[in-house]
């Protein structure tokens, strides 16, 4: 008798607990914290300064772009869908906000500089937008700013 009384209580217990769990989220949160959760600081955790090469052949930094919002695509040229399609997404974006497209500069950097010649993302750009900024720059370069904005590629045979 004495056992069932004891159980019985117990149970009870666990299931005040587990109701209580259900029902109020702070208790909830307190009990089982999420694993890795972390608060925004507000800031992005991505990009960084950069410096790499206009189609004309001028050295420019993350800092010429200070003042702007800048809408960064990574790719290259030779790219058959994947980049055309983005890059159209972006000069379609950038029409649909209008006005405020003034405060955004578009950018494609190429991830192929040994075949990505200047000239070669000069024309390529302008395919898609007048907005549109080409930059490359020495492999060194290219993969300094792709490890800020944590962007991932390799050359494939």
């Amino acid at each position: 008798m004495r056992a069932k009384l004891i159980l019985s209580i117990i149970g009870g217990l666990l299931l005040g607990a587990v109701v209580a769990i259900a029902v109020f989220p702070q208790a909830r949160e307190k009990l089982f914290p999420q694993q890795g959760a972390q608060q925004s600081s507000g800031k992005a955790l991505i990009g960084g300064p950069f410096t790499l090469t206009e189609p004309t052949g001028k050295k420019v930094t993350d800092k010429d772009f200070r003042g702007r919002y800048m809408l960064v695509f990574f790719g290259f040229t030779a790219c058959p869908d994947i980049c055309p399609a983005g890059l159209q997404l972006m000069s379609a974006a950038l029409g649909k906000i209008g006005a405020k497209a003034n405060n955004v500069t578009p950018i494609f950097i190429s991830v192929d500089p040994a075949r990505d010649t200047p000239e070669k993302i000069a024309a390529y750009v302008k395919n898609f937008d007048d907005r549109l900024v080409g930059l490359t720059g020495t492999p060194d370069e290219v993969a300094a700013v792709a490890k800020a904005y944590r962007v991932f590629y390799e050359k494939t045979p």
